[in-house]
């Protein structure tokens, strides 16, 4: 019955100097996190700074809960943290220099450890005040952190796994490992650490070396909600969340996107299966043992955006917290995002049907459970708390004064009747790393939505979007089924527009030059990507057989595999013949170009 509801045809992308050392706390300076400007009118909360850039995009995880059971709240739209003991807030932080808050924990000296990840530190913090005792530079993109005894493990965007002291000092560890590192979990003599877009698991010993890597298994279903069923086959990306198992493995949430072709123009980006409705894009658990093959987590039914989840210590029921915010015109409670619960008997199931929502009434980006096994979860904005007590009425506590609706955040985080939002394929606005199968277009690898898109129209790979209504039209109404204005289109374009390209690394300043010389000079680069985005917004063929928009090169390195079809696993294995001269450079002018092009 629930799932007739939703059989709908629809007709139908830091820099910063490292220091070895720790640095006295500063007073906050103005945010880089953004150029868009703050909500007009906008309360400004007791102790916090007002925003001065765009509401960040949701990331999930900004919640983490000590021992004693005090909850830390990451509020990333004002660049602070605030600590809440039973009903009251004890007291907020601005992070240095507009920093973003990202994921939190503790040691056990009680010292509350925060990753910045748009200033590549990590900030340490007393809680009882609270108060800033340090702040240390890592790496461009830093975003999960773990702790290990005495020592912390952050894992980097860029590829580095950093060790350091809890106590304060400089890192006594940094690993290489691969690009797009996202969450690390320490059990036992292991650790292990997810990467982002690709949803893999590496699994490290002691000393550092991978000892195997692991993905999510794929899932074939039968598509009953498109016009002619059909069987889709759904493969794992977008790894949010990597959680401790009881039995020393691993738990890890992710998505997982249809590689089979997708006819737009008939059902858009319906997709569903095995009577579970969703869409393109599904949610999932997957849960990794010490050893062995990943359990086949089954999709979640009517789940968009779930960004994080928690276990109870036995890891027998599993909360789920999905941040998809309802449509302004087209509320779709079912879809719309809340806390929910599941059995881990169920989740290998062929379609999990969630229990009724429960601790948040409305979307939330995080949830933990307290130590007296209280669920906590945090609204999409980061400023109210919603608490289930193990007996009792749910509370909500309010940590900040909300500083007022943004259209184009509502927007790009709304549930749609396609069971998705446009940040499940444009996750934290940028993109899924996923090259889909449309037709009659073919492969198209989404595009980035970060670094300030507009003046780079037109859009698509093919270039044939002259603007975001344009884009508004075919992807958000005749794809996804949903309305929009035309304040609606103004809205969401200034948003998107202010989304800030992740950082590039800047510590080889002797390759970069070199490299920086090749690109404008033999590497034949700047003649197509030239200009502060560096691109010349046409169509090139450039050894594809087909002509396609020049892409920015700002921010790249972060988005691998590369091309409009994703052919390219890494930057070197673009510079083929017909794509500028970098085929003819030497390995270590190639090397300096690749260092250059990470720098951007």
């Amino acid at each position: 019955m629930r799932r007739e509801t939703f059989v709908v045809l629809v007709p139908l992308a830091l820099a910063g100097c490292y220091s070895t050392g720790l640095e006295p706390p500063d007073r906050p300076g103005p945010t880089d996190a953004g150029t868009g400007t703050p909500d007009a009118d906008a309360p400004i909360p007791s102790g916090l700074p007002a925003p001065t850039a765009a509401r960040p995009a949701i990331a999930g995880g900004t919640l983490h809960v000590l021992a004693d059971g005090r909850a830390v709240v990451g509020h990333p739209q004002h660049a602070a943290v605030s600590v809440v003991e039973g009903a009251a807030v004890v007291g907020s932080v601005p992070m240095p220099d507009g920093g973003v808050p990202g994921r939190i924990t503790s040691d056990a000296a009680g010292r509350v450890h925060v990753v910045l990840t748009n200033r590549g530190e990590l900030v340490t913090l007393d809680p009882s005040g609270p108060s800033i005792l340090a702040r240390r530079h890592l790496c461009p993109e830093p975003r999960g952190v773990a702790v290990d005894g005495e020592r912390l493990h952050v894992a980097c965007a860029s590829g580095e796994l950093v060790t350091l002291p809890t106590a304060g000092g400089p890192a006594t560890r940094r690993l290489r490992l691969d690009d797009d590192l996202r969450d690390v979990v320490v059990q036992g003599d292991r650790l292990y650490v997810s990467r982002f877009r690709s949803a893999e698991l590496l699994t490290l010993d002691a000393e550092g070396r991978v000892l195997d890597r692991r993905s999510p298994q794929a899932r074939t279903v039968t598509a009953s909600m498109r016009r002619e069923p059909t069987r889709l086959t759904f493969v794992p990306n977008v790894a949010y969340r990597l959680r401790p198992l009881p039995d020393g493995g691993v738990a890890m949430l992710h998505q997982r996107s249809v590689v089979d072709p997708i006819d737009v123009g008939t059902d858009g980006y319906s997709g569903g299966g095995d009577d579970c409705p969703n869409g393109v894009v599904h949610a999932a658990i997957t849960r990794f043992p010490p050893d062995g093959e990943p359990s086949a987590g089954g999709p979640i039914a009517f789940a968009s955006l779930v960004v994080d989840f928690a276990l109870d210590a036995g890891g027998e029921t599993y909360f789920m917290a999905s941040a998809a915010l309802p449509h302004d015109v087209l509320p779709i409670p079912e879809v719309s995002g809340s806390v929910r619960s599941v059995a881990a008997s169920s989740l290998d199931q062929p379609c999990l049907d969630v229990g009724p929502r429960m601790v948040s009434p409305e979307p939330s980006s995080a949830v933990e459970l307290a130590p007296d096994g209280r669920v906590i979860a945090l609204s999409t904005d980061g400023d109210t708390l919603f608490v289930q007590p193990t007996r009792g009425a749910p509370m909500t506590l309010t940590v900040a004064g909300a500083i007022g609706p943004d259209p184009g955040y509502r927007l790009f985080h709304a549930a749609t009747p396609a069971m998705l939002a446009c940040a499940s394929c444009h996750p934290e606005g940028a993109e899924d790393g996923f090259t889909w199968n449309f037709q009659p277009a073919g492969p198209r690898r989404t595009q980035t939505l970060t670094g300030g898109i507009l003046d780079t129209a037109p859009f698509h790979w093919s270039g044939d979007q002259p603007g975001m209504r344009d884009i508004m039209q075919g992807t958000f109404t005749e794809r996804m089924s949903a309305p929009f204005s035309s304040g609606d289109v103004d809205a969401i374009a200034r948003w998107i527009d202010a989304l800030p390209a992740p950082a590039g690394d800047l510590r080889d300043a002797e390759a970069i030059a070199r490299g920086e010389a090749l690109f404008g000079g033999d590497a034949g680069c700047a003649g197509c990507h030239s200009g502060a985005s560096l691109t010349d917004d046409l169509n090139h063929d450039v050894g594809t057989g087909e002509p396609f928009q020049t892409p920015s090169l700002v921010g790249v390195s972060y988005r691998a595999p590369f091309l409009h079809d994703g052919r390219a696993p890494t930057l070197e294995q673009t510079f083929v013949s017909g794509h500028g001269e970098a085929h003819r450079l030497g390995a270590e002018e190639r090397r300096d170009l690749v260092t250059y092009l990470r720098s951007l």
